[in-house]
């Protein structure tokens, strides 16, 4: 009669002027066209996807999902939103288990870099955390 312990996935997944690079190869990365966020927010969303089924955990046990991204970079919010909402449109299509009402509920938070710590660096940064019994 002993409880089960409740799991929990955290990860963080960030997306450096490095990876972005790599991810669409050329200087746009400074200042990202929709394309190139599009590409950004794939990436993060089929980062996490693979992480939650990593670990045994669906969709519908994620209780955070945020995005940081640079507001330097000068992007509009709407913009990145967009790029977010429309690759998890993209995933729901290729994974069963997401299910698609109006995308995951995630958060959308500007940050601004002040200094040049490794962080700052970042184009987007995702936190997640999933918990489940």
């Amino acid at each position: 009669h002993h409880r089960a312990k409740s799991q929990i996935c955290s990860a963080v997944v960030s997306v450096t002027n490095d990876i972005a690079s790599k991810i669409c190869p050329s200087t746009e990365h400074l200042h990202p066209s929709k394309e190139h966020l599009k590409a950004i927010a794939r990436f993060c969303a089929f980062q996490l996807a693979k992480t939650l089924t990593d670990n045994s955990f669906t969709w519908d046990d994620v209780t955070m999902l945020r995005f940081y991204y640079s507001v330097e970079r000068a992007v509009a919010a709407d913009v990145v939103s967009r790029a977010f909402s429309e690759a998890f449109a993209e995933l729901g299509a290729a994974d069963g288990s997401l299910r698609i009402d109006g995308a995951p509920v995630f958060n959308l938070i500007p940050v601004s870099g002040s200094g040049r710590s490794a962080s700052m660096d970042d184009v987007v940064t995702c936190e997640l955390l999933a918990s489940k019994a």
